[in-house]
C-alpha cells in the first residue's frame, strides 16, 4: 500500500513518520531527498547554479539558507526551483518504492513531504494522511529549528495550503496538538486501519484506492 503523509511545515512529519516505522511501515522522506539532490555533484546542483547564479554558493556548496530566502520572497523563483527538483525527486522516489516492493511482501510505504497537495502529488497515492497541528506552534518550531526570523517563518507557512484546507483532501487525520504518547496512539490507530485495508484491498474499488472517508480520532 502506497500512502502519502503531509502537513504544514514544522507540523511533525518526521516524528510521525518515525512512529509509523516503529509500527512496521517503510517511509520515504521527500524533503530529505530534495536536500541530497542539491549537494555538489548531484543531479540538481549544476541546474540550480545555472538558474540562480553563483551568488547562492557558500564555497562550493549551495547555501540552502540563501536559496530559501530567494524563493520565499519571489514566487516565480520558487516555481523555477520546483521545476528543477520535483521531476528528480519523483524519479528517486520511484526507485526506492521499486526496491521496497521487490524486497518485501505487501509493504505499507509512507511517503512524507510538505507539498504533496500543493504539487498535486497526493493523487498518486492510495490514501493521504494529513497531520493536524497548531499554526502558532509550527511557527515557533520553525524559528527554533531553522534559526530564522518570524517574518520568514510566516512567509514559509503562508506559501503552503493551510492545515484546515489540507484536511479536505485527507483520508486520515492525525492530531499532533497534544503530547508524544497521544501522537503515538494516533499513529497506531491509523496504522491498524491501513493494515486492515491492505488485507482487504481486493474488495475495494478496481484501482484499490481507499474510499474518501475521514478517519479521525474521536
Amino acid at each position: 500500500m502506497y500512502i502519502g503523509l503531509t502537513g504544514t511545515i514544522a507540523s511533525g512529519k518526521s516524528t510521525v513518520a518515525k512512529l509509523f516505522e516503529d509500527c512496521g511501515a517503510y517511509t520515504i522522506d521527500l524533503d530529505r531527498l530534495s536536500k541530497s539532490l542539491i549537494e555538489k555533484g548531484k543531479p540538481a546542483y549544476y541546474a540550480i547554479i545555472q538558474a540562480f547564479g553563483t551568488t547562492i554558493l557558500k564555497e562550493d556548496d549551495i547555501d540552502r539558507k540563501k536559496l530559501r530566502n530567494i524563493i520565499f520572497n519571489d514566487s516565480e523563483k520558487k516555481k523555477l526551483l520546483e521545476s528543477i527538483l520535483h521531476p528528480l525527486i519523483r524519479n528517486e522516489e520511484r526507485k526506492i518504492v521499486n526496491h521496497i516492493t521487490k524486497k518485501f511482501k505487501n509493504p505499507i510505504i509512507i511517503v512524507h513531504a510538505a507539498l504533496l497537495i500543493e504539487t498535486l502529488s497526493y493523487r498518486r497515492y492510495d490514501a493521504l494522511i494529513v497531520i493536524y497541528a497548531n499554526e502558532t506552534e509550527c511557527i515557533g518550531r520553525l524559528i527554533k529549528r531553522d534559526n530564522i526570523s518570524k517574518e520568514l517563518a510566516l512567509l514559509m507557512l503562508k506559501s503552503q495550503v493551510a492545515t484546515d484546507n489540507k484536511i479536505a483532501y485527507a483520508n486520515f487525520v492525525i492530531d499532533n496538538t497534544k503530547d508524544i504518547d497521544y501522537l503515538k496512539s494516533e499513529v497506531e490507530r491509523v496504522y491498524h486501519v491501513l493494515l486492515l485495508f491492505e488485507k482487504t484491498k481486493n474488495l475495494l474499488k478496481k484501482d484499490n484506492k481507499i474510499p474518501t472517508i475521514y478517519y479521525k480520532s474521536t
